[in-house]
């Protein structure tokens, strides 16, 4: 006969297992492809966070910051993945110092660009619908491309946007200089107040003020000090504004 507490433990271990079943049944799948070249050099490769066996989905296309990598965390891919959007994480040149290389990287956005568009049913892509996005250096990466007024491009949201050392080679790169009367809504988000750090929101401020000069003002948001609320993460406000200029 068994013992009654033998008993309860089975029973517990038993329903335990349950659990953990249900929970791997109900986690949502994220397929995931690393490395994926888009040009022959070992620098261009690309991350691609995509919904399994989806078609037609709308791309937000991430640069990194200098000191990251284009690998995306699942805190960040889940939720947008969840919601129907596919990712795209590029790789150029790792880390921005100098305005050739700044170049480098603007060519290797336009032979990435090109590459997901001719490699879009393969991976399930709406290339006609694509944000794009990136945290500091690659604001940088992404500002050329990102304003090359190609229709496919609804959105701009871009976290610590343009740093201070992105100003300071004006006759090689003006960030004001790529701003069209046909540039995409903008959605510039930093965690510091203007003035306070090299990521000054000062400095995206005058990008709004080109917006408004041109016509567009009415497109372009700018928030900062995050830190200074109860909720400084900088991708809170990208899936309603991923849903707003992809819907349209």
């Amino acid at each position: 006969m068994s013992h009654p507490l033998s008993i309860l433990l089975r029973r517990v271990v038993a329903s335990l297992f349950i659990l953990c079943a249900a929970a791997v049944q109900t986690a949502f799948a994220v397929e995931v492809h690393e490395r994926v070249p888009y040009g022959p050099e070992a620098r261009q490769w690309l991350n691609l966070y995509l919904t399994p066996n989806a078609t037609d989905r709308p791309v937000f296309l991430y640069a990194h910051p200098n000191g990251s990598t284009a690998k995306l965390p699942r805190r960040v891919v889940t939720p947008l993945v969840e919601a129907g959007v596919s990712i795209v994480s590029w790789e150029s040149v790792e880390k921005l110092s100098n305005p050739r290389q700044a170049q480098t990287v603007e060519a290797d956005a336009e032979r990435m660009f090109a590459w997901l568009k001719a490699n879009a049913d393969r991976y399930g892509l709406d290339m006609s619908r694509v944000v794009v996005g990136g945290g500091s250096r690659g604001t940088v990466a992404s500002w050329a491309l990102a304003h090359s007024g190609d229709p496919a491009i609804k959105g701009l949201y871009m976290m610590q946007a343009l740093p201070r050392r992105a100003w300071q080679f004006p006759d090689v790169f003006d960030p004001l200089d790529y701003v069209i009367a046909e540039s995409p809504p903008l959605y510039l988000v930093y965690l510091m107040p203007p003035g306070k750090d090299s990521h000054d929101a000062a400095l995206g401020q005058r990008v709004v003020e080109r917006y408004r000069e041109l016509g567009i003002g009415d497109t372009a948001t700018l928030v900062h000090s995050l830190r200074q609320t109860q909720n400084s993460d900088r991708y809170q406000f990208l899936p309603a504004f991923f849903h707003r200029v992809t819907q349209d």
